[in-house]
């Protein structure tokens, strides 16, 4: 299964314009798999895209990761009833 995602609206054009600042092709990339037991479990994540900040810094960022070797965590866990333990007082100066 294959989620890409990407920015509802454009950063304003006043903000793009007079302060030369934007973020083209932000977005992310998830692909998921089907583990033995049946449950999706993300294997890559994946993004790249522009910074342009203040007309003169200009960056393009490239990020992949790749879940490898995963193993589902066995757990055990209970709920103890509430138990409050009394707390000592030192005894108050005379």
């Amino acid at each position: 299964m294959l989620i890409t995602t990407g920015m509802a609206r454009k950063i304003p054009f006043a903000v793009r314009t007079l302060l030369g600042t934007n973020v083209p092709g932000l977005g992310f990339t998830v692909t998921y798999a089907p583990q033995a037991d049946g449950v999706w479990f993300p294997v890559t994540f994946s993004t790249e895209f522009k910074i342009h900040v203040l007309y003169f810094f200009h960056r393009q960022l490239f990020l992949n990761a790749e879940n490898r070797d995963f193993e589902k965590t066995h757990v055990t866990s209970r709920i103890l009833e509430d138990q409050t333990a009394e707390v000592p007082t030192s005894p108050q100066p005379q």
